[in-house]
């Protein structure tokens, strides 16, 4: 047994051909892929005669629908090449992530919390390292001064170590740019 990971550009023309052809060259068991275990079972709907691209999957919370994630998928998606073909060659393929019902599950403190606990109205953006590189003798970002930050996800506290207030920008900017 052989395990072949490939790293991809999402919405990568190049990437999505490479893939596909690489996919046909190892005829591999499974095809796993980075996406939501939450909708496994959709991915069926992709081989439908009319299910074609561009598509997105929405994950919300039915109690909270403001709290939505998607995942965007057209035909130049490595994502979405990978899919069909495991899909077209019955071969299993899997989401692989963590679960969104625990991102979606958890509380954040509201904006009332968050003056309340600091004294201080909330300021939104300032800490952006675009204001932190334009202001250098602003204070560095840190948990206390964005509480609203998870503070158990290992990825955010990456992000508010390099300085980063938003982890989301701090993934974009250091992992897929």
């Amino acid at each position: 047994m052989s395990i072949h990971i490939f790293g991809v550009r999402h919405h990568g023309p190049g990437c999505a051909r490479g893939l596909r052809a690489a996919l046909q060259t190892l005829e591999p068991d499974i095809v796993l892929v980075e996406g939501p275990p939450d909708a496994q079972a959709v991915l069926t709907l992709l081989m439908h005669a009319e299910m074609r691209p561009p598509v997105a999957l929405l994950i919300y919370a039915p109690d909270n629908p403001q709290s939505a994630v998607y995942y965007p998928f057209t035909h130049f998606s490595p994502e979405w090449q990978a899919l069909r073909y495991a899909l077209e060659h019955s071969i299993p393929a899997r989401f692989m992530d963590l679960p969104q019902a625990f991102q979606l599950g958890r509380e954040l403190p509201s904006p009332e919390g968050e003056q309340a606990a600091t004294g201080t109205p909330p300021t939104g953006d300032e800490n952006t390292p675009e204001t932190v590189e334009q202001q250098p003798g602003k204070e560095s970002v840190s948990a206390e001064t964005h509480p609203a930050l998870p503070q158990d996800d290992p990825l955010a506290m990456l992000a508010l170590a390099a300085g980063y207030s938003d982890h989301e920008l701090w993934w974009e900017r250091q992992i897929e740019q």
